[in-house]
């Protein structure tokens, strides 16, 4: 495993966005949990507006000056992201905000009313998205959520599972679910699963 890449991903998370896309977050809690259902979620309208995204907008091409501003070489990047378990042929990222931060989605969808009403500020929603049936292997995000936040999923479309820290957990339809990324876990899912993703700008759902 590259550590020179690994520690570098520490601090500007497994994308390295840095300080990018993000908004100042709010910490008012020492610990947080590991794992925590959030709230019930009305999957299938926004799983619909998945179906007709527009799924040319490109995730990885349209950050590539995170990679030169950050001197981290492409193609060691993406071999180490092949050995975690994210490479091109199962698992893919189509982001609903440009590389600016600004929302690619309707402001009248569902989406939009979702992410309007959510009781925190949100930020970098994107969905995540394989391809094939998908492992990745043990790892964390990044180190920093006063950089890159709280992370949410929702399921779209299919349960799946994960493991923090050696617990499993199954992220059920139909919910909302808070992950720390900053502890060590993994996840697999079956072909097709689709997830919205999103980070929070504080704790206090937590």
């Amino acid at each position: 495993m590259n550590t020179v890449i690994r520690k570098k991903l520490d601090i500007l998370d497994l994308m390295p966005l840095g300080k990018k896309e993000t908004l100042p977050v709010r910490q008012t809690k020492l610990v947080v949990p590991a794992f925590k259902k959030l709230c019930k979620v009305d999957y299938k309208l926004l799983y619909n507006e998945f179906l007709s995204y527009n799924k040319e907008i490109k995730y990885f091409a349209d950050r590539f000056e995170s990679f030169i501003e950050n001197d981290i070489d492409v193609d060691e990047y993406k071999a180490y992201m092949e050995e975690l378990g994210f490479n091109k042929d199962t698992y893919v990222v189509y982001p609903l905000r440009d590389k600016f931060g600004k929302y690619l989605f309707n402001k009248d969808s569902n989406t939009a009313q979702f992410f309007d009403a959510w009781p925190t500020m949100i930020f970098r929603p994107q969905y995540n998205y394989t391809l094939n049936d998908w492992h990745a292997k043990n790892h964390i995000d990044h180190t920093d959520s006063l950089t890159h936040g709280y992370r949410v999923l929702i399921p779209l479309n299919k349960n799946f599972d994960m493991t923090i820290e050696n617990i499993t957990y199954t992220l059920e339809l139909g919910y909302a679910y808070f992950i720390d990324v900053t502890r060590k876990h993994s996840a697999w899912a079956q072909k097709d699963r689709v997830a919205l993703s999103f980070q929070m700008a504080d704790d206090t759902l937590l």
